[in-house]
């Protein structure tokens, strides 16, 4: 029922903007033309649980993909190609956006941007923008800018820039906790704190 409402609201809103930049259909055949193309588009397409469709907005018990959305909610993975200002929710997998803009991502597992522009990722194993920017990053993994800027970096194990400016750094755990602004090229996690008069010992443990 929820992917009717949505396939209903969101067929409507982009007649709407063709209309607005279009102008006004000539005839009912145009009125029929435009709405069968769009219903085409934006309809959710259910293949045993998972809902794949072009341009639509959908909800499913299992994943959700498309080439372009402004909203997603699954119970696994969730991921669109294009994105601008989306929301993506995916309760039990990954929340994964190639290309655009993407305005909140909450996921289970992974909470990724390719390239592209990030306000907000919340994943309980890690957050990344491969290459762009990211104003708000917090896992309770790591957190990952790779090539890009990061306003705010928040995680369990490591918060880590690999070429590019972070503004502020957090890890907290039940070890303590780090805090670094102004990273440049920046990795940061709980193990660098060590007592310097302490005897140093290689190899002897692993780096989460």
């Amino acid at each position: 029922m929820k992917n009717m409402f949505l396939f209903a609201v969101t067929v409507l809103g982009y007649f709407g903007v063709w209309r607005y930049l279009g102008g006004m259909p000539e005839s009912e055949s145009e009125y029929v033309f435009r709405l069968g193309m769009l219903a085409l588009l934006c309809a959710p397409f259910n293949i045993n649980g998972n809902v794949w469709t072009v341009l639509g907005n959908a909800t499913s018990p299992r994943s959700v993909y498309s080439i372009f959305s402004f909203y997603q909610y699954a119970k696994k993975n969730a991921g669109m190609i294009f994105s601008f200002l989306s929301y993506q929710k995916a309760r039990g997998g990954d929340a994964i956006v190639l290309l655009g803009v993407s305005c909140c991502q909450k996921a289970n597992d992974a909470a990724g941007v390719f390239i592209g522009f990030s306000f907000y990722q919340d994943s309980g194993r890690e957050s990344c923008v491969f290459c762009g920017v990211s104003c708000y990053q917090q896992t309770l993994g790591h957190a990952l800018t790779c090539a890009g800027f990061s306003v705010y970096q928040e995680g369990y194990y490591s918060v880590e820039t690999k070429f590019g400016l972070a503004l502020y750094q957090v890890v907290e755990n039940d070890k303590g906790k780090r805090t670094r602004s102004i990273a440049l090229f920046s990795e940061l996690h709980i193990e660098d704190e060590k007592d310097e008069s302490a005897p140093r010992h290689c190899g002897g443990g692993t780096y989460n």
